[in-house]
């Protein structure tokens, strides 16, 4: 073999050793290099995934110190609702009112306690969320139920009201504060309670029942029975004697109020102002089976600085009406000798008639 023919073998090895080597060297910057196109485009699309991640629905953020959280949404209260007092105006003669606005006007008179018929309500209602509040509904004030929203709207779904409710203790008249103070223990608890007054006398006496309401179902309403006497067991103050009941019509009735009744019938009789809720409350059992409608309320005086109470009887379309009724009273109990008679529209300083 001549020696050009060697050389030129030599050259052509090398020259395709070179080749080789300089390929794998560039394959290989090209997987390290962070500018690379496969890399920025790995980054980019990482990126634009994590900005797009949306925060669930209904939740808010809060971001402090370099970190976020996802705070849940407060419960959601039916249009109209509030976390209610029922305050007296001039006209529609109540407002149902967000008690975070009660600091403000606790010199107006705010309704306790409301005799409709054979059904007594009390009205001061814990500030909390629960299944019910008080609203305001065209002419009339009433409970509505946030499981009954959609209920009242569609006709055919009426079906989804409740229509029973436990009854968890009655009480005979000489007991009607011991009702009162059940009662108030039930709504504070964030239940709709009230208390229903017997229309017959069982043992010479009207009885009054401390009722929970209302269930679509009895196994329902007894389940609620059973929470509240396990809850009460160790303090006693409900006996394990509680039931379901199928309530009567007018227990049923969600309406608290008919603002039209105050506009065609203006007039009532109202007691000598009290400076003790106990004292108040006791004298209602003296008259209310004499009356269809009769309101408990209490204001703050900046005078004394204490509470004040007074209760109404009405409503009535004359003042002549009005009087005949109070001396017709005055025959059941001796506290109407001092009643006055009151136009509401002038309701906070009306003079008497």
């Amino acid at each position: 073999m001549s020696s050009v023919r060697t050389k030129r073998i030599v050259l052509l090895w090398l020259g395709t050793t070179f080749l080789i080597l300089g390929g794998a060297a560039s394959a290989v910057m090209s997987l390290v290099d962070p500018k690379s196109h496969v890399s920025t485009k790995i980054q980019t699309v990482t990126i634009e995934e994590l900005q797009s991640i949306p925060f669930e629905v209904g939740s808010s953020e809060v971001s402090g110190d370099n970190t976020t959280q996802v705070v849940e949404p407060a419960l959601s209260l039916p249009q109209g609702a509030v976390r209610a007092a029922l305050l007296e105006v001039d006209q529609p003669y109540w407002e149902v009112i967000d008690r975070q606005r009660l600091g403000m006007v606790t010199e107006n008179w705010q309704t306790v306690l409301i005799q409709n018929h054979h059904k007594l309500d009390y009205t001061i209602i814990p500030e909390y969320a629960r299944d019910w509040e008080w609203i305001q509904d065209g002419r009339k004030i009433k409970v509505q139920f946030h499981t009954e929203v959609d209920a009242m709207k569609d006709i055919l779904s009426r079906k989804k009201l409740g229509k029973f409710a436990v009854q968890m203790t009655s009480l005979p008249v000489t007991d009607f504060p011991k009702a009162l103070e059940l009662l108030q223990l039930l709504v504070q608890d964030g239940h709709y309670a009230y208390i229903h007054r017997t229309e017959d006398k069982f043992e010479g006496m009207v009885w009054y029942r401390v009722r929970i309401g209302f269930f679509q179902g009895a196994e329902e309403a007894q389940l609620v029975g059973q929470e509240v006497f396990e809850k009460y067991s160790k303090s006693g103050e409900f006996t394990g004697d509680y039931w379901a009941v199928a309530p009567t019509s007018r227990e049923l009735s969600r309406n608290l109020i008919d603002l039209q009744q105050p506009i065609t019938k203006p007039w009532t009789i109202e007691l000598p102002i009290e400076e003790d809720l106990t004292t108040a409350s006791a004298l209602l059992p003296k008259f209310i089976e004499h009356t269809d409608f009769s309101y408990l309320s209490q204001r703050f005086d900046r005078e004394t600085n204490k509470l004040q109470f007074r209760i109404r009887v009405g409503f009535f379309e004359t003042t002549g009406e009005a009087r005949s009724t109070m001396y017709s009273l005055r025959n059941h109990y001796s506290g109407f000798r001092n009643a006055r008679i009151v136009k509401l529209w002038d309701a906070n300083s009306a003079d008497a008639q």
